[in-house]
């Protein structure tokens, strides 16, 4: 099934860029003899059709086919920062926690490198964003450990960021197949 649905993709561009290769030879050719058909309307008309036409499908194969480069090297940048900045947030709550006895903000901060690694971006976004309402609630206790209102907004500047960036790749891709719908009619 699969071989057929590869093939069947494979015909179907073959055939676009034949029509396109098609369309491009008989523009130029039009464009090298203007001199014999440039009286005539409709063959002008058509001819400036045919060449708008080709421009377009020109630019859309050039956006379809354009490398995404970039969106998941920023993606796994951007995630690497958050989890250092919920991990060094975490863990000074950990340590309050353990010298008030705190069970309960013990049990919610006690994180570590490879576990935020493993977890998906909504649940390592939803972890940034408890560990700033713990520290957040806990923060006049926190001076003791170096974590101040400035390092709370840091990390939600983070989450805002990583909220961004948690989807770009797929947001890339959609957008390539969007442009990939777009040739079949174009090149017609």
């Amino acid at each position: 099934v699969a071989a057929v649905v590869l093939e069947r993709a494979h015909s179907m561009k073959r055939n676009l860029l034949n029509r396109t290769g098609m369309g491009a030879t008989v523009a130029a050719y039009m464009n090298k003899n203007q001199t014999i058909w440039t009286g005539n309307k409709a063959v002008t008309d058509t001819v400036a059709s045919l060449n708008t036409a080709l421009g377009t499908v020109d630019s859309k194969a050039q956006q379809q086919e354009a490398p995404i480069v970039g969106e998941e090297e920023k993606k796994v940048l951007v995630r690497h920062d958050y989890e250092d900045e919920i991990m060094r947030i975490a863990g000074q709550l950990c340590s309050l926690a353990d010298k008030t006895g705190d069970t309960n903000l013990a049990a919610q901060t006690e994180l570590t490198l490879a576990q935020l690694d493993k977890l998906s971006v909504d649940v390592l976004e939803a972890t940034g964003s408890r560990v700033s309402g713990l520290a957040t609630a806990n923060l006049a206790a926190l001076a003791d450990y170096g974590i101040t209102q400035t390092d709370v907004t840091a990390l939600d500047s983070l989450t805002t960021q990583f909220h961004g960036v948690k989807t770009a790749p797929r947001k890339a891709i959609a957008t390539r197949a969007g442009q990939t719908k777009t040739l079949p009619p174009a090149v017609k």
